[in-house]
């Protein structure tokens, strides 16, 4: 375009606020151009010469999901007009109102802050928001006095996407975090994990059934529960991502000076139907090598500006010598159609470790990488 480019336009169509969806076509496309696009709102982002084959596709699928948000709209305006909204009932003007507030705030993934007396239904709206919300698909739990805070602290180094983003880095601490509420009740990590399965309700994206599936075939691979002499334990780690259920057991030693051995990482997928069986045990293997590499080793400090490491004699990466004896990877025989594989084998892999850590020392690994921590025990 003579005047404006394609990242311009784009950005000038979410200033203009209407409901755009922007596929780009550019003949001089780079990766770093390709998340800017998908950052600013892109449905996605094609290389010229484009396959009319690919495009027919891209645009069925577009035509596919302005249907959807199509029927959505209409279905909430019949909603309205006959009195009832989600969990809310009512037809006054003032109910009205709030429908409409309910209705701009749903489809967004901003923090919603409800006030009111005691007793007004700021429940009842938080749970209408959630079920007309793209999170309709995973538990609503209201949690009574309870406050989440978050924020972005703008730290001036570039970064760019690693393997599961999102997930790995929060599935670690979630993950530990369980572990440790598990110990502080008494309780074995498995059967506190497995209890709180139990009080998920069945429906929607997340199927606590097929995660409860996983879990329990892991720890039966893994030899959970039996005695260990001190210096050797067992950690667990689950997760939901791509659609694909993951759970992995770590067995580990560790001597009194803190020397860490993996014996050995157990996973169980539920990743719907395999197709090729070499090709997924290789994603699941690399992933959870991947995670452990960089939980245990992988650190960038910036000096001056700059990353002081320029190489991996200072950027150490996991090798033969610490790489786990064992790694048992098994698939649930699933129908259901195949899920994304190439990352959900990474983030629970981490905090299995972390955890089996603590089991076998008593040591809690709260900062990464491992290899900073001490792990000396008597």
């Amino acid at each position: 375009m003579p005047r404006m480019g394609g990242l311009e336009l784009l950005r000038a169509l979410k200033d203009d606020g209407g409901d755009y969806t922007v596929v780009i076509l550019t003949a001089q496309g780079t990766v770093e151009t390709a998340v800017e696009a998908i950052k600013e709102g892109a449905y996605d982002y094609l290389n010229k010469p484009i396959e009319p084959q690919r495009l027919k596709i891209l645009l069925d699928k577009i035509v596919e999901r302005l249907e959807t948000m199509r029927e959505v709209k209409a279905l909430r305006r019949q909603l309205r007009e006959h009195g009832t909204f989600g969990s809310l009932i009512g037809n006054s003007a003032e109910m009205r109102k709030i429908y409409q507030v309910v209705e701009q705030a749903a489809p967004t993934a901003a923090s919603v802050l409800i006030t009111g007396e005691s007793g007004t239904g700021k429940e009842l709206i938080a749970q209408t928001i959630h079920q007309l919300s793209p999170r309709a698909g995973f538990p609503f739990i209201a949690i009574p006095g309870s406050q989440v805070k978050s924020s972005k602290l703008p730290a001036g180094i570039p970064t760019g996407y690693w393997r599961a983003p999102g997930d790995n880095g929060n599935i670690w601490a979630t993950q530990c975090f369980v572990d440790e509420l598990a110990h502080a009740a008494g309780r074995d990590p498995l059967a506190f994990t497995l209890d709180l399965l139990a009080s998920v309700p069945a429906g929607g994206r997340f199927d606590p059934a097929k995660m409860k599936t996983v879990l329990e075939r892991a720890t039966q691979k893994a030899g959970w529960g039996k005695s260990r002499p001190r210096g050797e334990g067992q950690g667990l780690a689950i997760t939901h991502t791509n659609n694909a259920y993951v759970a992995i057991v770590a067995d580990v030693s560790v001597s009194r000076e803190g020397e860490l051995t993996i014996n050995k990482l157990t996973a169980v997928v539920d990743a719907g139907t395999i197709i090729n069986l070499s090709a997924a045990e290789s994603q699941v293997q690399g992933a959870m090598l991947d995670g452990i590499s960089a939980a245990w080793f992988q650190k960038i400090t910036i000096e001056h500006g700059a990353a002081a490491q320029t190489n991996f004699h200072e950027y150490a990466m996991l090798r033969m010598n610490h790489s786990p004896r064992v790694v048992d990877v098994e698939f649930i025989k699933s129908v259901a159609p195949p899920t994304g594989l190439g990352e959900p084998g990474l983030p629970a892999a981490a905090p299995a470790l972390c955890n089996a850590i603590f089991a076998a020392t008593g040591k809690r690994v709260r900062t990464l990488p491992i290899a900073d921590a001490s792990l000396k025990w008597s």
